[in-house]
């Protein structure tokens, strides 16, 4: 038996109140900054439900000898106790987190003199770029070893601190590698430095920000150096210690785009309970963006409410280096809206769970929807035609990608493309669990959005 989730069309009513689940961007930065602490911290706002990432930051910290202990009660509540493990073999399985395997690499180099700590991942994960951090780390007196491919997992890091000084960091794929630095720097025998290998290039600065307001949430001490260009350098102070904290997590900005998202589509109405906007989420972007397809958006203390109300057919473009995992979103919502729409600046998708520029392309194709896409670009120039017959089911292949599959799903609640069946529903258990759940409760129903067994 194969398992689809099955989209049957626009529902007949798209409305109702949902609580975002917490950020795992901030549940990653938070237990990491916290294991550095001497003394617990709780973390609260951690939902009943762990997603797949979050699972995998929880399992590494245990491996290092940190105890995270998890009371689903009262919207969930994480508490983190600092340890050490007296192991001199230690084995991480990131399983397909890029926050968990990159955190943990720089993490890795404060084990104990003589560890040695190997990072794997799954499949995909094993894919993915590595290399930028490995040769900073190399730079701040690290030793890095890798197993089969250079620059990918499985990797070795060596324990016994980091000795400080200078290092240059390549930020052009991944902000990931300067947050793990930003970390695990702090606990460096020396000062130290790092420097932006090209500023105008790089991504993701908002979770460069995240990762800035956590340490300083924490009391570390971690100084930027900007430019025209944006940062270009950070001055970290060596050994320093992280008090311990109560730290609530934001409700996650990522899953709101997706909602907003598939509330436009629909034509409905939601509001998302959990929105806090003292931390920064790169996410947040979608907010704008999806007024300029013509949402009302309204924000009133800890919720925000979200209404379709027209959609003007201008062209759209939007420089989406900041923010790339809305990417998905704003194209399934084209898709959904029949609008033509060119993202720009986002080559670092190709490095994600999936190419997703390539995967988004292709299985848009699929529905009959056209695009265009470049080494950095995705264009969506709409529908090859809007005739309305009977077609059977279109099969789609997410690539065991969770952004993937409810971009597909938010363009498939349209209506515009009938009956729609996405392989491998289990994988938005990554970073969402509830999708499923969370749109039949919109739905007020289970016949649109349902899980389905399908005979090999």
């Amino acid at each position: 038996m194969i398992k689809y989730l099955r989209i049957g069309g626009m529902p007949n009513q798209f409305q109702g109140k949902l609580r975002l689940p917490p950020s795992k961007s901030y549940m990653h930065r938070a237990m990491f900054i916290a294991s550095l602490a001497m003394k617990p911290s709780e973390i609260t706002g951690c939902g009943s439900t762990m997603s797949d990432d979050v699972l995998a930051t929880i399992g590494a910290l245990r491996v290092f000898g940190i105890e995270v202990k998890h009371s689903p009660g009262a919207n969930g509540t994480l508490r983190v106790l600092p340890g050490e493990t007296s192991r001199s073999q230690i084995s991480v399985f990131a399983r397909g987190s890029g926050t968990t395997a990159r955190f943990t690499i720089g993490f890795a180099a404060l084990a104990k003199e003589g560890a040695h700590v190997r990072i794997s991942g799954d499949n995909s994960l094993s894919r993915r770029p590595m290399e930028s951090i490995l040769e900073s780390l190399s730079e701040l007196g690290v030793n890095c070893y890798y197993e089969n491919e250079k620059g990918k997992l499985p990797i070795t890091i060596e324990g016994g601190g980091i000795r400080g000084g200078e290092c240059t960091v390549d930020g052009s794929i991944s902000s990931q590698f300067i947050s793990s630095l930003l970390i695990s720097c702090t606990k460096a025998r020396n000062d130290c430095t790092i420097r932006i290998k090209d500023p105008s290039k790089l991504v993701s600065k908002p979770y460069i920000d995240a990762t800035l307001a956590m340490l300083s949430y924490f009391g570390l001490k971690v100084k930027p150096i900007s430019s025209k260009l944006g940062y270009s350098s950070f001055r970290i102070k060596a050994n320093q210690r992280a008090k311990p904290r109560k730290f609530s997590v934001p409700g996650d900005m990522s899953t709101a785009a997706a909602l907003i998202g598939t509330t436009l589509a629909t034509g409905g109405t939601s509001e998302l309970l959990g929105v806090n906007s003292r931390f920064p989420q790169s996410d947040s972007a979608m907010i704008q963006i999806a007024r300029k397809f013509g949402a009302s958006i309204r924000k009133t203390g800890g919720s925000m409410i979200v209404k379709s109300e027209r959609n003007n057919f201008l062209d759209l473009e939007f420089d989406l280096k900041e923010s790339p995992d809305i990417v998905p979103v704003v194209v399934g919502l084209a898709a959904a809206l029949g609008r033509q729409v060119e993202i720009t600046n986002v080559g670092h998708l190709r490095f994600k769970e999936s190419d997703r520029i390539s995967v988004l392309s292709r299985e848009l194709k699929k529905l009959g929807v056209r695009t265009r896409e470049s080494s950095s670009t995705l264009s969506i120039l709409g529908k090859v035609d809007d005739t309305n017959e009977v077609r059977k089911p279109i099969l789609i292949n997410p690539e065991k990608d969770h952004r993937m599959l409810m971009a597909i799903a938010i363009a498939a609640l349209s209506g515009r493309y009938g009956e729609i069946m996405i392989s491998d529903p289990d994988c938005v258990g990554k970073s969402y669990p509830a999708f499923v759940n969370d749109l039949q409760k919109l739905c007020h129903e289970k016949k649109t959005v349902k899980i389905v067994e399908v005979s090999r």
